[in-house]
């Protein structure tokens, strides 16, 4: 359950990041972006451990 909120938290800072960068237009919004994506993976996996552990 920590490691999921975690992985929220984490997808979440990420994604207001991206956005404040994004109005900054510096160059690092598709970095930030990629990374964001690469969260949301592995929080997809690590949800779907879990979900397939209580089962």
């Amino acid at each position: 359950m920590r490691i999921a909120l975690a992985g929220v938290l984490i997808a979440l800072i990420t994604s207001i990041a991206s956005i404040i960068i994004s109005f900054q237009d510096k160059g690092y919004h598709n970095e930030l972006q990629e990374i964001h994506n690469s969260l949301q993976e592995i929080h997809a996996d690590l949800f779907g451990q879990a979900n397939q552990d209580t089962e």
